[in-house]
């Protein structure tokens, strides 16, 4: 086993909020971690579990493309977060050009850790991604570039999906908008509700009303309860509820009930507003050049989430369980907020050569 060697490193903490609405307010808090040296595993799992929300350990190498690795409250790291990422490649402009960076636009391509153990890994334990991310820095906004697949799936237990949304969630049967109005309602809701995933598997159900989404329906209350069930319905980590507006064109109100992320409700989730827009776009052939999710609203912290330029093309047919998986790629946009920073200085431990 190689030896190690304790150290003190300087981190920044720095708190944002991403997907915010247009005038700076509601949108997804997320934690950066930043630093320019290598943290462990184990002590990026601590300072993950020291935050209430989603964290991102942004690494800043000397001569590298920055590294980001993205956590749930749990400790547990997590292969991509949309808007963890697109705070930290904000917050990349400040070290990209030191000082005020007001008016200026930038470009940043960084890099995704793949999931390591909790013990010190070397350098070579990671095989990056790279991602690119462009910074309006005047109107806080950042565009990030996906390049990935799609894949959606039928509900293989529809009854158990029903008595979910009517036990913890307080949506019937008649609040749903289903493709098909016939006698069996287990094959209604086959035809309207399907797992879909960029990341992480949702489920999508569709509602008949923005009323219904956010004034209606309700949080699940016992989060144990609440985890076992989604993993009993397909292992899907969360419900994602949504409505078109009829006053506004493409444009959709969400809500998502994550199955074990340790809060009831997240305020802004990109790769679920991703995921309903390929839904749309494949299953019911909805195309739009824009598509605007909002969501939060229910919550008290209204955000908006907007994908462009979605293009999309099959890689494998469907199978027997209605399943298919495509290549997709969009661009994400969000507004970003920074609301305070901190500096503080750890012991972490580091790999012997």
């Amino acid at each position: 086993m190689a030896a190690t060697t304790a150290r003190r490193i300087l981190v920044e903490q720095v708190k944002a909020r991403v997907f915010c609405s247009p005038n700076g307010g509601g949108g997804n808090p997320v934690t950066i971690f930043s630093t320019d040296q290598k943290l462990t595993a184990k002590i990026q799992k601590r300072l993950a579990r020291s935050c209430d929300w989603e964290s991102v350990i942004l690494h800043r190498p000397v001569s590298k493309k920055p590294l980001f690795s993205f956590y749930m409250p749990s400790g547990a790291q997590v292969t991509f977060c949309a808007h963890a990422a697109m705070g930290a490649a904000y917050e990349m402009c400040r070290h990209q050009k030191p000082g005020d960076i007001d008016g200026t636009n930038f470009d940043v391509i960084f890099t995704v850790a793949d999931l390591v153990d909790s013990g010190p890994s070397p350098a070579a334990a990671y095989t990056p991604q790279e991602y690119q991310a462009s910074i309006n820095s005047k109107d806080k906004i950042v565009r990030l570039k996906m390049e990935t697949f799609y894949k959606q799936e039928m509900v293989s237990r529809p009854a158990l999906l029903s008595q979910v949304l009517r036990e913890h969630c307080s949506t019937e049967k008649q609040d749903l908008l289903l493709g098909t109005e016939g006698t069996n309602f287990d094959d209604d809701i086959l035809s309207s509700c399907f797992h879909a995933s960029i990341a992480r598997p949702k489920t999508l159900v569709p509602l008949k009303s923005r009323e219904l989404v956010n004034e209606k329906a309700v949080a699940p209350t016992s989060p144990d309860e609440f985890a076992q069930v989604c993993r009993d319905l397909d292992e899907t980590t969360g419900l994602y509820l949504y409505a078109q507006l009829e006053d506004e064109e493409a444009t959709w109100e969400c809500r998502q009930f994550p199955s074990a992320s340790g809060y009831p409700e997240d305020p802004a989730t990109g790769i679920a507003a991703a995921a309903l827009a390929c839904h749309l776009k494949y299953q019911q052939k909805v195309d739009f050049e824009t598509y605007k999710i909002y969501q939060g609203t229910a919550m008290g912290n209204p955000s908006l989430i907007v994908l462009e330029h979605l293009d999309m093309r099959q890689r494998q047919d469907e199978n027997d369980n209605g399943g298919v998986i495509l290549d997709a790629s969009f661009l994400l946009f969000g507004h970003v907020e920074i609301d305070g920073r901190v500096s503080f200085e750890i012991e972490d431990e580091i790999a012997g050569e």
